[in-house]
């Protein structure tokens, strides 16, 4: 009965400011939500004399303290406790968060109020009570109400939650805060090896980029939690809160690169793409401000750009899910759980409880189950990429076989005309030896004999030319050349291409050449069929009676050898196309030809360091000139 009546006391006058907390027999934990009064206008009074002072301007809070972000301030609470009988004289008063920089507890005492200072402007070390958060021990009188004061300074989400305890329920949260923690922290490192080694082993770009992100979640709570003051670095307090603000906008800049790869938005959405880069490297300059001071004044913007990337990464994963990819379950759970408990957050950064546990926890409780869900989600991405690739490989290897197959038919099709000229060329050899043979034998009686016998030489000698240039397409390949080089008088090599031409052309071939000329290094075979191709071309496209000039010049470096004729000559585009393989101008017309021989005369050039260039102008003809390094250089 006597709990009753405590209880109903408690909520007839929980809104006094005056009303005695009444402590009854269980052993639960007791939030002070409720049963608190706080000072009005509490600016300036920096002392417990001014604040008792001012008794009458306390009013009664209806929970916990809840600021949001703002500048540094001071808040003056008071709340009242009554032991009844039988009840414990000694309680632990415990204030959350882990990070309030300053809290400081009067309790009256025998010669006046007795203060303990803790917060983390107060070195860990010198903390009443190896806590991670502040706690305080309490001494109650039995059935005397006793009034304390508790006086908070913060910069930032200035939340205060004061929880009272026994001393046997105080260890038994310590010990489930610690279950709790070992719990989150040991499934993160988890998942941050488990990505290690996937970014070791298969060097996917996103597993690098989720590390990362969980890495900054582990230090962020690590810090969040109290635990970096009270292991790391306990004499450094602003240090913590540098590195707890610090994580905290990379927290959430590092969510922009693994929404963009695992929704592979740069594909689908580059667009939405774009704007979440944005808003990640909004977040990433925003860490700036810890280091300038601005930081609690506009901390709330990072709550908007959190639930601004949850909002876009939900849209697209519920469009994905909509087209049944499976990615889109994953991450869509991922967005709504990680919108949701950054919903939880951000109400108390704005000023708005959700509850104590949720306000302290429900955030890092949401972190955990978006980690795995990335987690998962992530893994699969990985698999579609590999899968991808391997379809991908697979293509490639295929295309790879059909060119092998393809080359292999061209070159045993090379090899057959290479075959088939080289029998060409016995005969050829064996007409004029016979021809050679009758020549001598010939008595010389009939006069035209000797010509007719000159037209047989000059037809093999023909068909010998004909042969080679089809030997040397077949060596080209039209992709590799492999010269056989000498020293080359191209006075003599000219000498010869052109009365080869003469004898079946009624074209004037003209040489133009000085009695000496520097040698070449080069391939004479190659070489022939080189002027050859220059030769033929001018012959093609010159009038019956049209003039063909093949001129040598030597120069410091290199021998010019130009082949000019009177023809038709050349428009600009042809001159820029003239050496692409297969091309053939307009003014080809039925003339015959492949396309293939100012090619070869090109690639013949390039073979021996030379190259090739044109000179034409339409109705007076075209000029070629294939430069040639000189034997020495």
């Amino acid at each position: 009965m006597k709990k009753w009546l405590a209880l109903l006391l408690i909520l007839l006058l929980g809104n006094s400011a005056h009303a005695d907390l009444a402590l009854n027999q269980t052993d639960h934990t007791l939030p002070l939500a409720g049963h608190l009064a706080i000072l009005s206008g509490s600016e300036g009074v920096d002392s417990i004399e001014a604040a008792t002072r001012q008794a009458d301007r306390f009013k009664p809070l209806a929970s916990n303290f809840i600021g949001g972000f703002g500048r540094q301030r001071d808040v003056w609470l008071r709340f009242t406790l009554l032991s009844t009988d039988a009840q414990p004289t000694k309680w632990v008063l415990r204030v959350l968060p882990t990070y309030l920089d300053q809290v400081d507890l009067y309790q009256p005492g025998p010669q006046g109020w007795i203060v303990t200072h803790s917060g983390d402007t107060v070195r860990f070390g010198l903390r009443k009570m190896d806590d991670r958060a502040v706690s305080f021990s309490l001494k109650l009188n039995t059935n005397q109400p006793r009034t304390f004061y508790l006086h908070l300074r913060h910069a930032g989400a200035f939340n205060a939650y004061p929880i009272l305890y026994t001393p046997a329920q105080y260890q038994r949260q310590l010990s489930l805060e610690d279950l709790w923690l070992g719990a989150f922290f040991g499934v993160a490192v988890l998942l941050l090896l488990i990505h290690v080694v996937y970014w070791v082993t298969l060097r996917e770009w996103v597993f690098l980029a989720f590390g990362v992100y969980i890495a900054i979640r582990i230090v962020y709570f690590f810090t969040y939690d109290g635990l970096t003051y009270q292991w790391l670095l306990p004499d450094h307090s602003e240090l913590v809160h540098t590195a707890l603000r610090f994580s905290l906008a990379w927290v959430v800049a590092t969510i922009a690169p693994i929404l963009v790869q695992v929704l592979d938005m740069r594909r689908d959405y580059p667009k939405l793409a774009r704007i979440v880069w944005l808003l990640g490297g909004l977040a990433a300059i925003f860490s700036i401000t810890v280091f300038t001071g601005q930081f609690a004044a506009f901390g709330g913007l990072l709550s908007l750009i959190v639930l601004s990337l949850g909002a876009i990464g939900a849209g697209v994963a519920a469009l994905q899910w909509r087209q049944n990819r499976p990615l889109g379950t994953l991450i869509l759970l991922a967005m709504v759980i990680m919108l949701i408990g950054t919903a939880v957050s951000a109400l108390a950064s704005f000023g708005i409880s959700s509850g104590a546990f949720l306000d302290l926890y429900g955030g890092q409780i949401a972190s955990l189950a978006t980690l795995l869900a990335i987690h998962f989600a992530v893994t699969q991405r990985v698999v579609l990429i590999k899968r991808e690739k391997i379809i991908s490989e697979q293509a490639v290897r295929l295309a790879n076989e059909r060119t092998a197959q393809e080359r292999a038919a061209r070159q045993e099709q090379a090899d057959f005309f290479a075959m088939l000229f080289h029998e060409i060329k016995t005969p050829l050899a064996e007409i004029a030896s016979a021809a050679t043979v009758l020549e001598q034998l010939d008595d010389g009686t009939k006069q035209e004999t000797g010509s007719r016998y000159d037209t047989i030489h000059h037809a093999v000698e023909r068909l010998n030319l004909m042969v080679e240039q089809n030997l040397a397409r077949d060596r080209l390949g039209l992709e590799e050349i492999h010269l056989s080089r000498q020293e080359v008088d191209l006075n003599e090599l000219a000498r010869g291409v052109l009365d080869a031409f003469q004898i079946a052309h009624t074209r004037r071939l003209i040489l133009d050449a000085p009695t000496v000329i520097p040698t070449v290094q080069g391939d004479p075979e190659f070489l022939r069929v080189a002027l050859a191709n220059l030769i033929d071309n001018a012959i093609k496209y010159s009038p019956a009676n049209g003039e063909i000039r093949v001129c040598l010049s030597a120069e410091p470096t290199r021998v010019k050898l130009s082949v000019q004729d009177r023809g038709a000559g050349m428009s600009a585009e042809a001159v820029a196309r003239a050496f692409d393989r297969y091309w053939r101008g307009a003014a080809a017309g039925t003339i015959s030809g492949t396309g293939l021989g100012l090619y070869l005369v090109r690639r013949i050039a390039q073979a021996h360091g030379g190259d090739v260039a044109i000179e034409s102008t339409p109705g007076q003809g075209s000029r070629f000139t294939l430069s040639l390094p000189l034997a020495s250089s």
